[in-house]
């Protein structure tokens, strides 16, 4: 028998899904995906959002690899700011937890995402990453995410200027400790971690702890776990991501230990 909650949830995914986003299915009450290799399998399309949903009761996702950017604001003073950051209006906007989630287009192939955009409290989402989208409800915090403004079909959102795509911060003076440590018998350990996830409120920093030992365990060397889980793990399987310094500070006490 199919609940109330669990039909709205379908209906707002639907209505997403025709609007022209792409869907992701996350756990109940959670941010987590609902499927580990949720990356490499893309969207729900509108046949498997009736048959998963008839199953039982899902979180929804907004994907942006099909040209979404995501503004993510930390804290909602900076929505208000955000004109005299550069950043254009846009006609859909969600309510997060802390802060405000605004929604645009992208014409880009591959663009990246930008965590602490120009030393802010503002996240640019983008590439292999998800949104969580209203009406998804959070049981740890009791918070259901709502929508400020819209939505709108996706046709309808104004493009995300290129040049803002670019983070003019300076990199992170980050010093690696050299060298590996013992090996064990995990066939690829990079596939192993990408399975992976890093999520806040959810022993989030054992899961980064728990990545950083397999690749070290694994025979890679610190400068090698450092690009790998900054440029590849981070940005798909840490919910938030981590900033690069905190993933260099785990990689050297661990690989001195």
């Amino acid at each position: 028998m199919v609940s109330m909650d669990q039909h709205l949830m379908y209906e707002a995914a639907l209505r997403l899904d025709q609007m022209g986003y792409w869907i992701s299915l996350l756990r109940q009450g959670s941010k987590t995906p609902a499927v580990k290799a949720w990356q490499e399998r893309g969207r729900f399309t509108t046949a498997d959002l009736k048959e998963w949903f008839s199953r039982r009761m899902f979180n929804i996702g907004i994907l942006m690899m099909n040209g979404i950017v995501v503004v993510d604001y930390d804290r909602k003073e900076l929505m208000e700011r955000r004109m005299a950051l550069g950043i254009p209006p846009t006609p859909q906007i969600g309510a997060t937890v802390k802060g405000f989630h605004g929604y645009y287009r992208t014409m880009l192939s591959d663009p990246k995402t930008i965590i602490k955009w120009r030393g802010h409290d503002i996240d640019i989402l983008a590439g292999k990453r998800y949104a969580v989208a209203p009406p998804s409800f959070i049981a740890a915090t009791g918070w259901r995410y709502t929508w400020v403004k819209g939505p709108v079909n996706k046709a309808e959102l104004p493009l995300f200027p290129e040049e803002l795509l670019q983070d003019e911060r300076p990199a992170p003076s980050i010093i690696l400790a050299k060298g590996t440590i013992g090996r064990r018998d995990i066939k690829n350990p990079k596939a192993y971690v990408m399975r992976i996830i890093s999520q806040e409120g959810a022993n989030g920093s054992g899961a980064l702890v728990r990545a950083v030992a397999i690749c070290r365990d694994s025979g890679m060397s610190s400068d090698e776990t450092y690009r790998f889980l900054t440029e590849q793990w981070n940005f798909s399987n840490a919910l938030p991501p981590w900033p690069n310094e905190s993933i260099a500070r785990a990689i050297n006490r661990h690989y001195q230990a």
